[in-house]
């Protein structure tokens, strides 16, 4: 039985006609996805603008490409899940920045408060 569950951001429709669910790994994978790729700021509330949501990824993506900017991205990843996805507790963020093809390899361990089960997320992001 799945103890987390989130709407599908693909908006597939199961065969109810419903829009398809995600849970548990998956649901926590989309979550983290979403805080990486939200530009910082832009995510509206409930009659409020909620401006600490978000990782802001385009002053990586259109900055110099360093291991010293991998380092402050894999932190600032580090704080966003730890601040904004409470289902986890998050073990290590590391990021590489592989400047021949001009790209960051993110790869973030994590574990289910709930249950200690530990995954990994992995992430591509090249810059343009």
């Amino acid at each position: 039985m799945a103890d987390f569950y989130d709407i599908d951001f693909s908006f597939a429709l199961d065969a109810k006609g419903d829009i398809k669910m995600v849970s548990d790994s998956d649901a926590i994978k989309q979550s983290i996805t979403s805080i990486i790729y939200t530009a910082l700021g832009s995510r509206a509330g409930v009659g409020f603008i909620n401006t600490q949501y978000g990782l802001g990824i385009n002053r990586y993506l259109f900055s110099n490409m360093t291991q010293y900017t991998a380092q402050k991205l894999s932190e600032n990843i580090h704080r966003q899940v730890t601040t904004f996805e409470p289902r986890v507790k998050i073990t290590n963020v590391h990021v590489n920045a592989d400047l021949t093809e001009r790209k960051y390899d993110i790869t973030m361990i994590y574990s289910f408060k709930e249950t200690t089960k530990q995954e990994t997320f992995n992430l591509v992001i090249r810059q343009l």
